[in-house]
């Protein structure tokens, strides 16, 4: 999935209609930097390797403060000396991108219903974990992330020309989700650009990846198609309780689910959302192209 996923954006990169040469060539080489982990630290996938890494660290016995001592100055040594590999809590659900260092995360506990189901149908696994991964991915070119190069280093890589257009881009976005957040009466302002971008990008992604091998398969107890159900799957993940805290860099849920889908043509055709109805307005935004 990580792997067809990444073809679908290294595809919209490469025919993308306003980047110039020089940035192209720098984006394209930032996703294949990229050092992807999914489920577990891809240096500690053996029985040796883990009771390897465990060695540096002290046994705790009567004592919790001195071997808890120990532990942090043992692994902060290790991160100073050891900067290609990278480890992470494994317990959370959760996803994220370093931009510092160009790599995306996706946490064991992510990878369960309902943002993946083993051996369920693609159609909704593409959605959801395919999503997640897009997401994080794409967070390489959000607002913060357009401004480092693959190694993570603070650079301005971008043409005029291209950097105009990612701008436009960003607030096309940015004014979708306030027409939509004006039909809430509530408030929203650029910090969310980054979370929203990787949001639509990550799902336009997922899309293409799996439109590239449809999965046909029909749902007797349900009355959608494979599409449709790729599309439901996306929204799955924010389902929440009525007034439940979002952070501050996210958009409330609920947009978090519609602002994507009313910007893809597939999503209205897939629902036949009549022309110019709130899910299928007659200016959608775009990326690449």
């Amino acid at each position: 999935m990580l792997k067809r996923i990444q073809a679908s954006v290294l595809e919209g990169i490469k025919k993308s209609n306003w980047l110039d040469a020089a940035p192209m060539s720098v984006a394209l080489q930032k996703v294949q930097a990229m050092t992807k982990h999914v489920g577990y630290p891809t240096h500690l996938q053996t029985e040796e390797a883990v009771n390897a890494f465990y060695e540096r660290y002290p046994d705790v016995r009567d004592s919790f403060l001195g071997p808890w001592m120990q532990a942090l100055e043992r692994n902060m040594q290790w991160c100073i000396r050891d900067k290609e590999h990278f480890v992470f809590h494994l317990i959370p659900a959760n996803a994220f991108y370093l931009i510092v260092r160009n790599i995306m995360v996706i946490m064991a506990s992510v990878i369960r219903p309902p943002v993946y189901v083993l051996n369920g149908p693609e159609a909704f696994n593409f959605g959801g974990l395919g999503h997640v991964m897009g997401h994080e991915m794409m967070h390489s070119f959000d607002v913060d992330g357009s401004q480092r190069d693959a190694t993570g280093k603070l650079t301005d890589w971008w043409t005029p020309r291209s950097r105009q257009y990612f701008e436009n881009k960003t607030l096309c976005l940015r004014r979708s989700h306030q027409t939509a957040i004006r039909r809430q009466a509530s408030l929203l302002n650029s910090t969310l650009d980054s979370e929203n971008m990787a949001d639509f990008l990550g799902l336009s992604s997922a899309l293409k990846a799996f439109q590239e091998y449809p999965d046909n398969k029909r749902f007797p107890s349900l009355p959608y198609n494979s599409t449709q159900i790729f599309f439901i799957s996306s929204c799955v993940k924010w389902c929440a309780v009525p007034g439940s805290r979002v952070a501050p860099q996210y958009a409330p849920w609920q947009q978090r689910c519609n602002v994507p889908l009313m910007n893809l043509d597939a999503f209205a055709n897939a629902f036949q959302c009549p022309q110019n109805s709130p899910m299928n307005p007659a200016n959608k935004c775009s990326f690449w192209s």
